[in-house]
C-alpha cells in the first residue's frame, strides 16, 4: 500500500509538471486530449509534448498564405509522425535483409523528422530523471534482506561471514551510485544510471519494491531483438496513405488482411479523435494545426472507405 502511495505521488507529479493538472489537482491543457488517447500511452503523451512544443505548427504549413489546403507532402510527414506514435507494429530484424521486392509499399517506416526526433529524445530523458528519482527514493522500502538472497537456494550473501576477505571486501564496497541497482547486478557494473535505459533487463531493480521500468512513461523509437538487431516498424499506415492499397499492404507489408483492416481503422479512429479534440480546445477557427488533421482524418477515411 506504501508503495502504491508513492506511485500515485509520481503519476501526480507527472501530470502537474506536463500539464494536464493544476495545484488542486484539475483537469486542464490537453488533459482531455490525452485522456481520449488513454489506449496508446505513452504515445498520447509525447503527441501532447509536440503539440506543445509547436512542432505541429511548424509543419502543417498550408500550400499558399490564407489557404486552408496542405500539400500532399506535409500531409505525408504528418502520417509518419503519427505512424511513429499510434502505428507502432514492429517487424522481424531479418526481413530487412530480405531480397524480395515490394511492389506498392515501402515497408520500412522512417524515423521521426529530426525536430520532432530530438523533442522525443528530450523528452524521455526529463522522463528517466524523474523515474530514476522516484525508485531511488522508493528503494528505501526494499526487503534488502530478500534483496541479498539467491533467488532458489536462498543463501544469504551480505558478506558479514567473509569481512576478512579482501576480494568481498571490495566487491561489498561498489554500492556508491547503486541506490536501486540489485547488490547482485551491479556487480556487472551497472549502476543506477542505467535504470531506465532501452533494453535493460527488469531484474536489475530491486525486485522488493515491485515496480520497474517498464511502469515509465517512456517511447523510445528504437526496439531491439534478442541478437542486438534494430527491428523496424512497419510502415502499414503511411504506405496504405500514400496507395490506399489493402491488397498491397498483404502482399508488401506481410499482413493478414482483416489485421490490417483493423489497425487502419484504429488509426483513422486516432486521428479522428485528436481532429475533434483540437477542434474543440482550438479558439482560433482558422488554426492550421486544426485544419490539417481535419483534411488528414477526411483523407484517410475516404480512403478507407474504398476498401
Amino acid at each position: 500500500m506504501e508503495m502504491l502511495k508513492l506511485y500515485f505521488l509520481f503519476s501526480l507529479q507527472f501530470l502537474v509538471k506536463e500539464g494536464y493538472l493544476d495545484q488542486e489537482g484539475n483537469p486542464m491543457g490537453f488533459a482531455g486530449l490525452a485522456a481520449h488517447l488513454h489506449y496508446h500511452e505513452p504515445s498520447n503523451l509525447v503527441f501532447v509534448s509536440f503539440l506543445v512544443r509547436g512542432l505541429f505548427h511548424n509543419l502543417c504549413q498550408p500550400t499558399q498564405k490564407g489557404s486552408k489546403c496542405f500539400s500532399q507532402d506535409v500531409m505525408e510527414k504528418l502520417v509518419l509522425v503519427l505512424a511513429n506514435l499510434f502505428g507502432r507494429r514492429y517487424l522481424p530484424a531479418k526481413f530487412q535483409d530480405t531480397t524480395v521486392k515490394f511492389y506498392q509499399s515501402k515497408v520500412f517506416l522512417e524515423d521521426l523528422p529530426e525536430d520532432f526526433n530530438a523533442a522525443l529524445h528530450e523528452y524521455n530523458m526529463q522522463v528517466t530523471k524523474d523515474f530514476a528519482s522516484f525508485l531511488q527514493i522508493v528503494s528505501k522500502l526494499a526487503d534488502m534482506k530478500q534483496e541479498y538472497q539467491l533467488p532458489l537456494s536462498k543463501i544469504n550473501f551480505t558478506g558479514e561471514e567473509c569481512e576478512d576477505s579482501q576480494l568481498v571486501s571490495h566487491l561489498m564496497s561498489c554500492k556508491e551510485g547503486r541506490v536501486a541497482i540489485s547488490p547482485f547486478v551491479c556487480l556487472s557494473g551497472n549502476s543506477d544510471g542505467d535504470l531506465l535505459q532501452p533494453g535493460t533487463p527488469k531484474h536489475v531493480i530491486l525486485h522488493t519494491i515491485g515496480i520497474n521500468h517498464s511502469q515509465a512513461p517512456l517511447l523510445w523509437p528504437e526496439r531491439f531483438d534478442g541478437q542486438g538487431r534494430r527491428m523496424p516498424l512497419n510502415a502499414y499506415a503511411l504506405d496504405f496513405y500514400k496507395h490506399g492499397s489493402l491488397i498491397g499492404l498483404v502482399q508488401d507489408n506481410r499482413m493478414n488482411e482483416g489485421d490490417a483492416y483493423e489497425l487502419l481503422k484504429d488509426f483513422s479512429l486516432t486521428i479522428q479523435s485528436i481532429s475533434v479534440s483540437l477542434r474543440e480546445l482550438c479558439e482560433n477557427e482558422e488554426d492550421n494545426v486544426v485544419l490539417a488533421f481535419e483534411q488528414l482524418s477526411k483523407t484517410f477515411r475516404e480512403k478507407l472507405n474504398k476498401v
